[in-house]
C-alpha cells in the first residue's frame, strides 16, 4: 500500500478551487513556474541564479522575481538572503536587472512593484557596533554590526540599473532609555512610534545578532500611499508613510504610523498581550 501513496503531482482539485495559475518559486531553484489547478506547467522562467524568496506574475505577464547575490563586497548573509532583483518577460528574456548588495545594505526577502514602474526594495542597512553604542545601544560582548531595515524606492533605468528616488531607515526612529547623555533618551513606553535599540529576542547570551529586526515581507497600498513591512524578530507589523518625502522620512514624519502585535517590545503590555508569533507575508487586503 505504501508503494502506491502519491508522492507528487496534483493531490486534489475539487469545484471549489478558486480559478486561476499558482506562481510557484521553489526555494534553491533557479526556475519560476507558472502551473494551474491540475499541475500543468503553463509557463516557466529561468535565471542564472537562485530564488531570493519571492517571486511575482505583473499584469503584462512579465515576472519580478529576488535573487541570491552575494559577492565579496557583502560582508553579511542572513536568512532570507537576496541582494539581486530581476525583471523577465513572458517568452523568458532579461527585461531588467539591478544587483542591491555591498557593504552597507544588502536586498532580502521580499519586493514591491509599483503601478509608476518603480520597485520597493526590503533591504537590510548596516550601521557599526560603535554607531549602536553612540545611539544608546547597551554593550555587549559581541560587539556585532546592525543591520537594521531599510525601504528603498528605485526607478529603474534601461536594462540595468535604477535611480533611488525615495528611502526610509529605521535606524532613523530609534528611542533609548539606557543613557540620559545621548540621543533620543526617552521612555519606552511613550515613544510606540520609535524603535527601542535594546530591543532584542533569539539573538545569544548578551549578545545582538547583526539581523537585529529579521524583516521578511513588504507590502503598498497605492490608495493610502502607505507601506506595511513585517518583523519576525519584534513578532509585529508597522505601517510608515510614504506620501512624505525622503528628508522627511528620517525625521519625526517618518516614525511608525502604526504597529501591532506584540506591544511588550515598546513597554505596553504582557506576554498574554502578544498577538503575532514570528509571522512572514503580511500584505493589504481590499
Amino acid at each position: 500500500l505504501d508503494a502506491q501513496t502519491q508522492t507528487v503531482g496534483t493531490f486534489l482539485n475539487s469545484p471549489e478551487t478558486s480559478e486561476g495559475y499558482n506562481l510557484l518559486a521553489p526555494n534553491g531553484s533557479d526556475f519560476t513556474y507558472l502551473i494551474d489547478n491540475c499541475g500543468q506547467v503553463i509557463n516557466q522562467w529561468e535565471s542564472e541564479y537562485k530564488v531570493g524568496l519571492s517571486a511575482y506574475l505583473l499584469e503584462d505577464g512579465s515576472l519580478l522575481r529576488t535573487a541570491q547575490f552575494i559577492s565579496g563586497d557583502t560582508p553579511f548573509s542572513g536568512g532570507g538572503t537576496g541582494g539581486r532583483v530581476e525583471r523577465y518577460s513572458w517568452e523568458g528574456d532579461l527585461l531588467w536587472s539591478m544587483n542591491w548588495a555591498d557593504t552597507l545594505q544588502h536586498q532580502h526577502h521580499d519586493v514591491e512593484w509599483m503601478s509608476n514602474g518603480n520597485i520597493l526594495i526590503l533591504g537590510w542597512e548596516r550601521h557599526s557596533y560603535e554607531e549602536a553604542i553612540a545611539m544608546g545601544k547597551t554593550p555587549n560582548s559581541t560587539g556585532n554590526d546592525v543591520w537594521c531595515t531599510q525601504i528603498t524606492e528605485i526607478s529603474p533605468n534601461g536594462n540595468y540599473g535604477g535611480e533611488v528616488v525615495w528611502q526610509w531607515s529605521a535606524w532613523d526612529h530609534i528611542v533609548q532609555d539606557t543613557n540620559e547623555s545621548l540621543p533620543d533618551f526617552a521612555v519606552i513606553s511613550e515613544e510606540p512610534r520609535r524603535f527601542n535599540i535594546n530591543y532584542t529576542i533569539n539573538n545569544g547570551t548578551n549578545g545582538l545578532s547583526p539581523d537585529w529586526m529579521h524583516s521578511n515581507s513588504i507590502s503598498y497600498n497605492e490608495s493610502l500611499d502607505q507601506i506595511m513591512i513585517s518583523s519576525s524578530k519584534f513578532s509585529e507589523i508597522f505601517i510608515v508613510d510614504h506620501s512624505i518625502n525622503t528628508e522627511e522620512a528620517s525625521g519625526p514624519a517618518g516614525d511608525l504610523l502604526w504597529r501591532y502585535g506584540n506591544p511588550i517590545v515598546y513597554d505596553r503590555g504582557t506576554i498574554d498581550d502578544r498577538k503575532l508569533f514570528h509571522q512572514h507575508n503580511a500584505h493589504w487586503i481590499s
